[in-house]
């Protein structure tokens, strides 16, 4: 499921993007945390806990040249939050900087969903911010949902380059979280511009 995304109306001046070479492509990528930014990090020869800032300098937006995709992954705003959860307060997998966040902004150690919840409305971890407030105010000619990385990356660089996408990587270990009405409505409040820039992006589909 891939489709172009113009967000050049955006207030926005987004987060970080790489620029990197392919199977004979440049790519413009936007980095959002918990949307198979690891599995990238791997594509690109690094480990799994790479510094995004090294990353980065390794790859550098190349602002102004011309790239054969401009691109970004999303992912269902609720499931990212609670794989957020899962992985960096249940699993406890390189949470030391978000815990420092939760304890300086909180006053706690230990944090359930529904008080995370309320850590995440602060924004204060780059975790925890919009999907859509990483983007930059351009025409993006490829909006993948996560579920399809593989396949579109396939169609962008070929099967062969595209082998990294196929494996998942830092998948949170399946948990059951219940989230009242109360919170999930907190949620919807706190990602409205992902929500409605996903029914932009899928609407196409019906």
């Amino acid at each position: 499921m891939v489709h172009r995304f113009d967000n050049r109306l955006s207030l926005s001046n987004g987060k970080t993007h790489l620029s990197f070479e392919l199977g004979g492509k440049l790519i413009s990528y936007a980095y959002i945390r918990k949307n198979a930014c690891k599995t990238f990090k791997i594509a690109l020869g690094f480990e799994n806990g790479a510094d995004i800032r090294e990353v980065s300098k390794a790859f550098p937006d190349r602002k102004g040249a011309h790239h054969d995709a401009t691109i970004f992954v999303y992912r269902d705003p609720i499931e990212r939050i609670m794989s957020l959860y899962r992985n960096k307060i249940l699993e406890k997998k390189q949470n030391q900087d978000i815990m420092r966040s939760i304890t300086s902004n909180l006053g706690v150690d230990e944090i359930d969903f529904e008080t995370f919840i309320t850590f995440c409305r602060l924004k204060v971890d780059p975790h925890t911010w919009s999907q859509r407030s990483h983007l930059k105010r351009i025409n993006y000619t490829h909006a993948i949902k996560m579920d399809y990385l593989y396949e579109a990356m396939v169609s962008i660089v070929g099967a062969e380059h595209a082998a990294p996408f196929k494996q998942k990587n830092n998948s949170s270990t399946p948990v059951d979280i219940t989230i009242s009405q109360d919170s999930l409505s907190i949620l919807h409040k706190i990602y409205a511009d992902d929500f409605k820039m996903i029914k932009n992006i899928e609407k196409k589909d019906r």
